[in-house]
């Protein structure tokens, strides 16, 4: 598997991947059947193969399928934005060929406060307790 941490398409420019186009362009830039991404903060995955594309923009489990290749979006541990306060990650079960996303609660009131304290910018804050 291929991890970056935006797009495997420019990594270092930290590009977002978040509408079906935005995948579709990014498979050129890649060799293995599957790119694990986040950076947008939004769980979502694409594929391609030859019974043609598929795009899920949400965080739904599914079986990898023979042939396909595939780019996911594991969602954020910090700073959610697809209206779920909890921490978001993917488990990639290799025997069963699945990803299954997790979501798991953390203490988002003390990291709110921690970011008003540290002088940052309180939308910052403020958008954690609604994963925005």
């Amino acid at each position: 598997a291929t991890l970056v941490h935006a797009s495997p398409v420019r990594p270092e420019e930290w590009d977002y991947l978040i509408d079906a186009e935005d995948g579709w362009g990014a498979f050129a830039s890649f060799g293995t059947r599957l790119c694990f991404v986040g950076h947008s903060h939004l769980p979502g995955w694409w594929s391609l193969g030859s019974s043609g594309p598929d795009h899920e923009p949400r965080a739904v489990d599914f079986a990898l399928e023979h042939g396909r290749r595939y780019i996911v979006n594991v969602g954020s541990v910090g700073q959610p934005r697809d209206r779920d306060t909890r921490a978001a990650y993917v488990v990639w079960n290799t025997e069963e060929r699945t990803l299954s996303y997790r979501r798991v609660p953390y203490d988002v009131a003390g990291a709110r406060a921690k970011i008003v304290a540290s002088g940052l910018p309180r939308y910052l804050a403020d958008r954690l307790g609604v994963g925005a």
